[in-house]
Order: C-alpha cells, then structure tokens, then sequence
C-alpha cells in the first residue's frame, strides 16, 4: 500500500535550518507561530549530529498531531517568503 502523502510548510530560515536564524520573525505572516515566538520548531531540521540510535528524529509544526504516530508517509516541505510572495518546494 503506498504511503499517504502530505504536505508541510515550514518557516524561513537562512541557516539551513540547524539552529534558528531569528528571521522569519519578519517574514513570516503576522499570526504564525514563529511570529509569536521568534522560532519555529523546524528550525534544527537538519542538525544531523543529533542522531539517537544512527536516526534522524525530527518534528514539523504543521503535521505533529498524535493521528500521524506510527504511519508511514510521504511528505513534501515548502517555505513562502512573504516578502518576495514565492513559494518554494
């Protein structure tokens, strides 16, 4: 059975989304979650030296809700720079 697919915003961030870049704080929408706390959890995505066991653990703000625990999916992320009004996969 294939993978359910899913697609996931994550904020801004010019540091390749090892540590928070405290940017998106200026690009994101005025409402967002990142607005209001000046970071996304996103943000240490790639921090890859933080393996547990060689796995990579991460969490993503727009799909971390309890009814994804234990699937297997597809995912694709997209960014939107406010500023330029771009979306980019």
């Amino acid at each position: 059975m294939p993978n359910k697919k899913l697609i996931c915003r994550l904020c801004w961030n010019e540091d390749d989304w090892k540590h928070p870049s405290k940017k998106p704080k200026n690009i994101e929408k005025s409402d967002s979650y990142v607005s209001t706390h000046s970071y996304g959890h996103e943000e240490w995505l790639f921090r890859l030296e933080w393996l547990i066991d060689g796995k990579h653990y991460a969490f993503l703000q727009g799909i971390g809700k309890n009814k994804y625990v234990g699937g297997t999916y597809d995912i694709t992320l997209y960014i939107y720079n406010k500023t330029d009004k771009e979306h980019w996969i």
